[in-house]
């Protein structure tokens, strides 16, 4: 298989994710309110340039990991149904909050 022709696109979840609100639910509430709302705050007000940032970085991690055979990224893209799809966009969601509270 080519990531090419992956059951998904990784690119297009990043930017799903980087269009919807963050609630925190990919942590299962871990972060408190202020951290969701820091968080949000500033996702919310990613200009087009921004987002193609993260959504380059999430590209490069995924193609390393793809060709590396992470075994996460494996589980991902062999999963049954929607699975590794969901999987995945959680992935890419914790990513984005990682990215803004390091470089926000």
């Amino acid at each position: 298989m080519k990531y090419e022709n992956l059951p998904f696109v990784p690119r297009v979840m990043a930017m799903s994710v980087c269009g919807q609100p963050y609630t925190g639910n990919e942590l299962r509430n871990r972060l408190d309110g202020d951290q969701i709302a820091k968080v949000e705050a500033v996702r919310a007000h990613w200009t087009v340039e921004q987002v193609q940032a993260f959504v380059e970085k999430c590209d490069v991690h995924c193609r390393s990991a793809f060709a590396a055979k992470s075994p996460w990224f494996m589980f991902c893209v062999s999963a049954k149904g929607n699975g590794g799809r969901d999987k995945l966009y959680a992935w890419i969601t914790h990513w984005m909050v990682a990215y803004i509270v390091k470089n926000y």
